[in-house]
């Protein structure tokens, strides 16, 4: 019940609330004992009530520039949160320091037998080399009207995630507010360092097991349409496994060591950036460079089970290709795929992809240098049965065994073991859920459907996300959004903020 109902309150938070669409018969879905159905008109009419107040602290929240990757504001960020959760009521606000950004965590006890963990994330990606174009400023959020999805909040973190989270705390808030009563007790665990891959998430979760012991499930509000307002449920995403792969003269034996040279040595030294170039070049198929070539990389990874290939025939009946291929500024997918095979690479494959190259000389014009050390940041999406530690073994391997023992691998810290059901260890590991787990069958997916006027997606998503320990014996779900951290996407594909 909590869950259709936050659904749609959340919905109602940033849209005008078309009543008719949203009365629906008392239910109790989550266990018994959750008490009497919401008086919703009343929430409602708050929510009309209030549209410019509840704009006003997603605005606020977008105008700090918790950047994670750049120590930049995240301080700031959890104490404006920490404020909101004690405005709410929270009976225990807490700023957790870990060894990296703080874990902001709170409690609200309403006296009832369920409890939900509510995971949020307050950190936000780097802006630095994007191209925004409808607003100045990313920090300086704009209202603009953008058809077809009318008047849009546009600013950094927007629709990931501080969109999201700011409407579902209006939409407990609106509860609150007319003097009812919230129908399952909340922890909110509010996440610093999401964007660069929750490194300490799992540290915190150990070390205090004590709050978060006795969930009954876990959930992670999100942006839920895409472009045409087609809702989605997530059952399970892939694993991020970021690292560097770093060449140098050094390290080599050959071309410059301690700093760049004039490039007229090039005649009778070597280039720490052409020997990178050329292991990176070993690791795809340059005729089909989604298909990686490192020796065993895709050999344990686990088939789409029957259920989910169910679902992407459904999805595949009302995917809208060229929508997509607006969306991320494309004019073909590799190989030409279309369709079915289309969605089944994005959803179930694992890749390898290059983020940026950075040695020697890019600023204006031209300098006549030889770099004497070149980085590339890479990261592999990881899918079902793969593991982090698993993979950069095989790079290293694969990189020795192809004359590249001296190209250093620089990893990032890794997450646990995958697991198969429900639940995952960590961030940057892939889960995957099945519709039938007791979490996702309490998902009333009529809410949604009843809002947006369009039948519910349930499928895996391309996009990594954190999670919970298996400890707790939790049941990850969310609802996944079909937006990235690029410009063109953060600010054309705002339906979480538009109203």
């Amino acid at each position: 019940m909590f869950n259709e109902l936050l659904s749609e309150l959340v919905f109602s938070s940033i849209h005008p609330v078309n009543r008719e669409r949203l009365r629906s018969p008392a239910r109790d879905d989550i266990s018994e004992g959750l008490g009497a159905m919401l008086q919703r008109e009343k929430v409602f009419e708050h929510i009309d009530g209030h549209q410019s107040e509840h704009l006003r602290r997603i605005e606020e929240l977008i105008r700090v520039p918790s950047i994670s990757a750049e120590d930049r504001g995240i301080q700031q960020c959890a104490e404006l949160l920490a404020t909101y959760y004690r405005q709410l009521g929270c009976s225990r606000v807490d700023i957790v320091p870990t060894a990296g950004q703080p874990v902001v965590f709170a409690e609200y006890d309403a006296g009832k037998p369920v409890t939900l963990i509510v995971y949020f994330m307050y950190d936000v990606k780097q802006v630095s080399g994007e191209n925004w174009t409808l607003i100045r400023d990313p920090f300086e959020p704009q209202v603009i009207d953008m058809p077809p999805f009318g008047r849009c909040l546009i600013g950094r973190g927007a629709v990931n995630q501080k969109g999201p989270l700011g409407a579902f705390l209006n939409a407990v808030e609106s509860i609150l507010a007319t003097k009812q009563e919230l129908p399952v007790n909340l922890k909110l665990v509010s996440d610093g360092e999401e964007e660069i891959g929750s490194p300490h998430l799992l540290d915190f979760a150990n070390q205090h097991v004590s709050r978060l012991t006795g969930a009954d499930a876990v959930i992670f509000p999100s942006a839920t349409q895409n472009r045409k307002g087609v809702p989605t449920i997530s059952l399970g995403c892939k694993g991020s496994a970021p690292f560097e792969l770093e060449c140098s003269g050094a390290l080599w034996g050959r071309g410059p060591k301690r700093s760049d040279i004039h490039s007229s040595a090039a005649a009778i030294v070597d280039s720490p950036a052409w020997r990178l170039i050329h292991a990176l070049a070993t690791m795809t198929d340059p005729a089909h460079p989604d298909r990686v070539r490192v020796d065993g990389f895709c050999e344990n990874v686990l088939p789409p089970t029957r259920e989910e290939l169910n679902h992407i025939d459904q999805i595949a009946e009302r995917f809208d290709e060229a929508s997509l291929k607006e969306g991320l500024g494309v004019d073909v997918f590799i190989d030409g795929v279309h369709g079915k095979e289309a969605l089944t690479r994005y959803l179930f494959s694992p890749t390898m992809n290059i983020q940026g190259i950075a040695g020697g000389y890019i600023g204006p014009g031209f300098k006549t240098s030889t770099p004497h050390q070149v980085r590339v940041k890479l990261e592999c999406r990881l899918v079902p049965n793969q593991t982090y530690t698993e993979i950069l073994h095989k790079i290293r391997r694969h990189l020795e065994a192809h004359g590249y023992a001296d190209v250093t691998i620089v990893a990032v810290r890794g997450g646990s073991p995958w697991t198969r059901h429900a639940v995952t260890n960590g961030h940057g590991h892939p889960y995957a859920l099945r519709s039938s787990t007791p979490s996702f069958k309490v998902t009333d997916t009529t809410a949604m459907t009843r809002w947006c006027g369009r039948q519910v997606r349930v499928a895996r998503r391309g996009t990594s996300s954190p999670s919970v320990p298996c400890r707790f014996r939790l049941s990850p779900w969310g609802w996944a959004t079909e937006v990235g951290h690029t410009p063109p996407m953060s600010t054309s594909s705002l339906k979480a903020t538009a109203w």
